[in-house]
């Protein structure tokens, strides 16, 4: 993978940033808040996450396609990496707005550059997510992006795939659906037990677990609906 200046800097705030934590840290007197050191190594991960984004990036930005008998070896080989990195962009923008909000509510007093460094991190995230449309059209030629600006975006983004890939999608999402439910049923159940044991209420997860799970069902059942 072809290293380029924003990974040479990512590298040198990883480096930073576990200095930071090594020095920081207590380990020998245990004096050390538990909730710095996962949200601090949360904040390594994302970085490294971020790190593997830029290689995978320069990667794909620096692969010539050539009109010869290789050519639907590189596009696999493109394919497979945009995929990648897809799935790592998106791992990464979860943990980090997971570790700001926790930062947030835990560490806001005590530790803000947690949190600093996990929204700065998002913010990083969110950028090479804009940028990684930029890479469709290389990985998929004769595939366009919509006006993001049209009320239809969305709607018109699904439409450009052919049927193979909205099979594909359609699969994906009702897996998930189902899958997501079972999940949110499966942390009300947890809540429940929690706030018996424990003596704490879990009526305001509770709750909004339930509405999210309404939600869920309305649109699910709706959209199943034939337009007329």
């Amino acid at each position: 993978m072809k290293v380029g200046k924003s990974t040479l800097f990512f590298l040198v705030g990883l480096i930073f940033l576990i200095y930071q934590f090594i020095s920081k840290v207590e380990w020998r007197n245990n004096v050390t808040n538990i909730e710095y050191i996962w949200l601090s190594l949360t904040n390594i991960l994302v970085l490294v996450l971020i790190l593997l984004t830029t290689m995978m990036f320069n990667n794909i930005k620096s692969k010539p396609i050539k009109e010869d008998r290789d050519l639907d070896t590189t596009m696999i080989y493109i394919e497979k990496v945009y995929y990648k990195l897809e799935q790592v962009l998106r791992a990464a923008a979860t943990i980090a707005f997971t570790t700001f909000l926790l930062g947030v509510s835990l560490l806001l007093e005590t530790e803000p550059m947690v949190s600093l460094i996990s929204f700065i991190l998002l913010l990083i995230i969110l950028y090479y997510i804009s940028k990684s449309y930029s890479l469709t059209e290389k990985v998929r030629p004769g595939f366009k992006i919509p006006d993001p600006k049209s009320k239809t975006y969305h709607e018109d983004l699904f439409n450009c795939n052919d049927d193979g890939e909205k099979a594909q999608m359609l699969k994906t999402l009702y897996n998930l659906n189902f899958y997501t439910q079972v999940a949110l049923v499966t942390l009300m159940l947890i809540l429940l037990i929690y706030s018996v044991v424990l003596k704490e209420s879990q009526t305001f997860p509770v709750i909004g677990i339930g509405l999210i799970l309404l939600f869920m069902q309305i649109a699910y059942t709706k959209g199943m609906k034939v337009e007329d």
